[in-house]
């Protein structure tokens, strides 16, 4: 693999490196990293706490990671999937609305 070729986007918080192959230059790995902020499970629930059940916008949920938002692109996630992922007790960091989904 050659030297990456490194770019940032979201103000910086997404890095991603793109390492081609010189013998296929039509063949390339992407490496995505992500900065999250280091207090989001908190803020998270103290929006949460805020939002009202009456208000016309609902948020379930704030900070998915972009490379999740990559992967449900590629495989298509329908509703269900994404309240799947929603839900998992692993990713609660994410949930804004505590509601079951």
């Amino acid at each position: 693999m050659s030297k990456p070729f490194t770019y940032y986007t979201h103000g910086g918080q997404v890095r991603r490196r793109i390492f081609v192959d010189p013998a296929n230059p039509y063949r390339y790995t992407q490496q995505t990293t992500q900065v999250l902020p280091e207090r989001l499970a908190e803020q998270n629930r103290a929006l949460g706490e805020m939002t009202s059940l009456k208000s016309p916008v609902r948020v379930i949920a704030r900070g998915v990671p972009i490379a999740v938002y990559e992967q449900s692109e590629r495989e298509q996630w329908d509703e269900a999937r994404w309240n799947r992922w929603l839900e998992d007790p692993d990713n609660a960091m994410f949930r804004v609305s505590r509601e079951k989904l």
